[in-house]
């Protein structure tokens, strides 16, 4: 099934109507290449340690087979940089776990996690998405790559929501809504092709469409180990491209960076109703029910 035919409305579906029910449910999306044995062992050895249920491996995707075209060209001018296999197929996944989520899921809401984490053992999941609920929040990273800037929204308990200012990039860990899977499936859609890594296509192009939120601190961290979107071969791979593309002409020049800052600009000062919203919000919940456990 093609990217277009998965954002189809669901006949029945009825507009206007909560796409969240009293108790929110998510199914859990594992990336991980299926010859990653050990790998697999620990997190699910991780996750039943942590009683985390509904969960399943998502194989990663080949470059051959992504929902969009890897457009060279354009990576090389808007990236500054062409892409190595490894990281089309880290695009491509990510992009097809989506998809099956908003083709085939009935969850509320989506959690990706890569194999390459450690998460806390007293992670409890439903807390998240009780926040996302209450808030209107679609798009939650678990775990950010950056330390970039963000406004404080509210705490509670030990923990702080923030709202990012600056992208903060990583695919580690995140929790998409059904509402926003679709819409950045339609961005992705409208983008047309691959010309960046997927963490950026995410959260930094024009055409994001969706405020990135955190809880802080994080309950899933990234594990020092040997990733293969960097390892030798892909980076010597892309380099020798890169070279031969510099060889041919002037040098990439990076595309649409100050529409990028102009409209992350504007968009932070429209969201700064919405984060007063979000603040009362969680505090009325806090005041109803006590506390929320993560």
């Amino acid at each position: 099934m093609t990217i277009d035919e998965a954002l189809r409305p669901v006949e029945g579906s009825k507009p206007g109507s909560s796409p969240f029910p009293d108790m929110p449910t998510f199914q859990l999306d594992i990336l991980s290449l299926p010859s990653s044995t050990q790998r697999r062992e620990r997190m699910a050895a991780m996750l039943d340690g942590a009683g985390i249920e509904n969960w399943r491996f998502f194989d990663a995707v080949p470059p051959e087979e992504c929902l969009l075209p890897y457009d060279e060209a354009a990576a090389f001018k808007a990236y500054g940089s062409t892409l190595s296999r490894a990281e089309i197929s880290c695009a491509a996944s990510h992009i097809g776990i989506i998809e099956r989520f908003v083709r085939e899921g009935d969850a509320d809401y989506l959690v990706v996690f890569e194999d390459d984490i450690v998460i806390d053992p007293t992670l409890n999941i439903a807390g998240y998405l009780q926040i996302m609920q209450l808030a209107g929040i679609e798009y939650m990273k678990m775990y950010a790559r950056f330390f970039v800037p963000a406004r404080f929204i509210t705490s509670f308990n030990r923990f702080v929501l923030y709202r990012f200012l600056f992208p903060p990039l990583g695919t580690q860990a995140y929790i998409l809504s059904r509402k926003g899977a679709r819409a950045m499936l339609d961005g992705f859609v409208r983008h047309g092709s691959i010309d960046m890594p997927i963490d950026q296509l995410m959260d930094c192009h024009e055409r994001a469409v969706l405020p990135i939120y955190t809880i802080y601190p994080f309950q899933v961290m990234e594990l020092n180990v040997p990733t293969t979107i960097h390892d030798a071969a892909n980076v010597e791979s892309k380099e020798a491209r890169n070279r031969m593309l510099m060889a041919s002409g002037p040098s990439a020049p990076r595309r649409f960076e100050l529409l990028e800052k102009f409209v992350r600009k504007y968009r932070n000062m429209r969201m700064e109703r919405i984060d007063r919203q979000t603040r009362d919000a969680i505090k009325q919940m806090l005041t109803d029910l006590g506390s929320i456990r993560l």
